[in-house]
């Protein structure tokens, strides 16, 4: 393989990014110490908001690690221009890991079901289950990472069987990993309440949140050399089209869900969903179904917007923030909120105080360890196979 594109391009990320990590930490600090002290002072409310916080920053990792194995089982230019940001958030496993210790030790007093455990959900199975989750993903996020830095090297033989042979099994343990996790951390705050459909919601609204990441990343570092001349139209458009295909996706799986549990009407399985539109929780259930999906939906239709970084990021920070309101309206309801059961009330601000310092605070934890992550090695795997075609496309102008 010639070497030119090497010589032509530095591949290195701009230099930008140190500041980009410091400025996450300075954030994810201040939202630690927030954190600490509501949790200090709102012993009860606190792990209501957190788990909101947690299971957000949890699933862009878990989604970004899905998109990467995605890609490389079906390859595409689209994931060679994002496969550098997927490993970044990918391998953030070990802070999540970290994060989820105040899960863990508020269990006991957390969890509905810890008076009457059963043969999945009884205490010792929640904490070897949630240790199997995390050496799962880390270790798939770390072995593809590894072997896709042999690129960064120089030329090398195609790694292509290897991350494939990998990365299809990988996808499967990803589907039950995530499926038992979103049973054992979220749904099971509700014991009674049961749907078989509840870890794909997760799985649809990760991909979502890691295509959104990924079009975010793209504008942010296209302001800068080479990614300003490598990041074509036809990649961000092939991004964009994903990324309404899973908000589609969600949609789906959404409705599915409430229609089979309406039209069971059952009172153990109804209650559920009544309690979440009704009362002070109606406004955020009609605000998610018009806002993450049916206005979205319509903008995503341009053909343009889904060709253009300018007007497609401001898009995708949006749906991140719906992912939030999402993942607030699946595990808040599960307490009795005060306030919640009433018409004028949104929530109480305690609970929002958390929601906001866990979604800020780990966030910038989350995005100082990325950052971190991204800087210990280059943007773009300059000796992969698919890289002539890359530039030979981008100096093409398509």
């Amino acid at each position: 393989m010639s070497d030119t594109h090497v010589r032509d391009y530095d591949y290195t990320v701009p230099a930008a990014a140190a500041s980009w990590q410091m400025r996450s930490l300075i954030v994810g600090v201040v939202g630690a110490v927030v954190l600490a002290a509501s949790g200090a002072m709102w012993h009860e409310n606190f792990m209501r908001g957190y788990l909101v916080g947690f299971m957000l920053w949890l699933g862009l990792s878990l989604g970004c690690l899905a998109l990467l194995m995605l890609q490389y089982v079906t390859g595409g230019l689209w994931g060679l221009v994002s496969r550098r940001f997927l490993e970044a958030a990918a391998k953030c496993f070990p802070l999540m890991a970290i994060l989820f210790i105040p899960i863990a030790v508020a269990a006991p007093h957390f969890y509905p079901w810890i008076d009457k455990p059963t043969w999945w959900l009884n205490l010792p199975g929640f904490y070897i289950r949630a240790v199997v989750y995390f050496v799962i993903w880390t270790g798939l996020a770390y072995t593809l990472s590894s072997w896709d830095k042999r690129y960064d090297e120089g030329p090398a033989p195609s790694l292509s069987a290897r991350m494939q042979a990998i990365s299809a099994p990988g996808l499967v343990l990803y589907v039950f990993t995530i499926t038992f996790a979103a049973v054992d951390w979220v749904m099971s705050l509700s014991p009674g309440w049961t749907s078989t459909i509840y870890g794909l919601l997760y799985l649809a609204g990760q991909g979502l949140s890691a295509f959104a990441f990924v079009i975010i990343m793209l504008w942010l570092v296209s302001k800068h050399e080479p990614y300003r001349s490598i990041v074509t139209r036809t990649q961000v458009h092939d991004i964009g089209k994903l990324m309404m295909a899973f908000t589609l996706l969600w949609a789906y799986f959404s409705y599915s869900q409430f229609l089979i549990t309406w039209s069971a009407n059952l009172p153990e399985e109804i209650g559920w969903y009544l309690h979440r539109i009704r009362g002070g929780w109606a406004p955020v259930a009609i605000f998610i179904v018009m806002f993450h999906f049916f206005v979205p939906f319509g903008i995503m239709l341009s053909q343009d917007l889904k060709r253009n970084l300018n007007k497609l990021a401001p898009l995708a920070m949006f749906m991140i923030f719906m992912r939030v309101v999402d993942l607030f309206w699946y595990i808040v309801p599960n307490f009795n909120t005060p306030g919640m059961d009433k018409p004028a009330p949104f929530a109480t601000a305690q609970v929002l105080i958390v929601v906001i310092a866990s979604v800020i605070g780990i966030g910038g934890l989350w995005f100082g360890f990325f950052f971190f992550n991204l800087r210990r090695a280059p943007l773009t795997p300059a000796y992969d196979p698919q890289m002539p075609l890359l530039l030979s496309m981008s100096q093409h102008g398509h």
